[in-house]
């Protein structure tokens, strides 16, 4: 496991620490074999929940769909290769999902449903604990209203979606530690667990799960594309250097974000682990 990992102080709460995005490695092609195996079985038998869209996005998808395709081709990889038979009929989002293992956000600017950016289509297959159906068609401020803190810096993250630029994609890591290696995770975190989990076993039983975010301005619709690759592993794939840098995070994790992450009486012993 690479040896820096985000753990930067400011866990949980949405951040809009950024770094430039180098084109070249947009997209990870080599885990992207390894994660279509899981996205296409759930796209088959959960659509409805891992693809949402609304009215008016296809020409914005179209891009996306198209931005996609060119970067596989750039790798010498076919293009629909692996999709259904019948490309055609499926949305542009839909179809550019299930050719690479990161999950496809659309943002676009709709002032018909007000100001800002609204996601009007996506292919989440990976969800960490939140529902598609319950985010698309809503805008930026309010698909993070639940994340503890986000107001103060809601303004903040509106200006930098209307900052990013063609030559100026960008990108940003985020973590969280969570009881279950399972990708498809659209259930709350405030669901009942169990927490008697044996002290000796907390490092098998949680992973650290980490999101690596890419946003580039489409050049010819003028939407945001954001997507999310996703990895997970288990704490116990740590180093020492690594368990200290994550004790030192968790010890200012606030009261707020462990409800809302469903960590309460979870983190003390964590800290004893990790110690």
């Amino acid at each position: 496991m690479d040896e820096a990992l985000p753990f930067d102080g400011s866990p949980y709460a949405i951040s809009i620490g950024v770094r430039r995005l180098d084109l070249a490695n947009w997209l990870d092609l080599d885990s992207r074999a390894e994660l279509l195996a899981q996205k296409l079985p759930l796209i088959q038998s959960h659509h409805a929940e891992v693809v949402a869209t609304i009215a008016g996005s296809e020409v914005g998808a179209e891009e996306v769909l198209g931005l996609v395709k060119a970067e596989l081709r750039h790798h010498g990889i076919a293009g629909d290769s692996q999709s259904t038979s019948d490309h055609s009929s499926l949305h542009p989002i839909d179809r550019a999902g299930r050719l690479v293992g990161e999950d496809v956000c659309l943002m676009e600017q709709r002032p018909e449903l007000g100001a800002g950016y609204f996601l009007t289509a996506a292919s989440v297959c990976f969800p960490s604990r939140w529902v598609l159906s319950e985010k698309i068609g809503t805008s930026l401020s309010a698909i993070h209203a639940p994340v503890p803190g986000f107001e103060s810096i809601a303004e903040a993250t509106n200006r930098f979606f209307d900052a990013i630029t063609i030559d100026r994609p960008a990108q940003r890591v985020n973590w969280t530690l969570i009881d279950d290696a399972t990708l498809f995770q659209p259930v709350s975190a405030g669901r009942a667990r169990d927490r008697t989990i044996d002290p000796s076993d907390l490092g098998a039983t949680f992973h650290l799960r980490i999101e690596r975010q890419t946003l580039r301005r489409l050049a010819d619709t003028g939407g945001v594309l954001f997507t999310i690759g996703t990895t997970v592993s288990p704490l116990t794939a740590l180093s020492s250097a690594q368990r200290k840098d994550l004790a030192g995070t968790l010890a200012e994790v606030g009261e707020q974000t462990q409800a809302y992450k469903g960590w309460v009486g979870v983190i003390p012993r964590l800290l004893t682990w990790a110690e």
